[in-house]
């Protein structure tokens, strides 16, 4: 985003939803996750996945609007501050400034679109059974730590 657009760029004073929404077609993808004892996610809580869609789709680079008709899947107190910290930070990379921290549901919308995105990719990561995917999907994880820490 070029400065020009970040200046542009305006913000509303608004409070996040209570609740997490994801796409209902993609919410069984979840539960997949959290219940397959093969999955590296086996009885994680959702939040948790969640949140790992998020950073998996952000990892992408790929965004994918909800549709209207949300499925609630964790509310929002469900988030610790850390990972409330997680979310905001996406946000403010997405958007080159810290003015989106205002804007509870932009910044929220934002980590939904990256999830939405994100629990495809990390679904067909952990169930393709052409590779082993748990190495892979840690490899991956790896790469993305260092490329933060760079």
């Amino acid at each position: 985003m070029s400065d020009t657009q970040q200046q542009q760029q305006k913000f509303d004073d608004t409070d996040p939803s209570r609740e997490i929404g994801v796409d209902p077609k993609k919410h069984p993808l979840y539960k997949d996750l959290e219940t397959k004892p093969n999955s590296p996610f086996y009885e994680e809580e959702l939040v948790d996945i969640w949140l790992f869609t998020v950073g998996y789709g952000r990892q992408h680079g790929q965004r994918e609007p909800l549709p209207g008709n949300k499925k609630w899947m964790v509310r929002m107190t469900s988030l610790d501050d850390d990972a409330e910290w997680i979310v905001k930070s996406v946000a403010i990379k997405e958007t080159g400034t810290t003015d989106v921290l205002i804007d509870g549901k932009e910044v929220f919308k934002i980590a939904q679109e990256y999830a939405n995105s994100g629990i495809e990719l990390l679904h067909d990561e952990v169930t393709n059974s052409d590779s082993d995917s748990l190495s892979e999907l840690t490899a991956d994880v790896v790469r993305t730590f260092r490329g933060y820490n760079e």
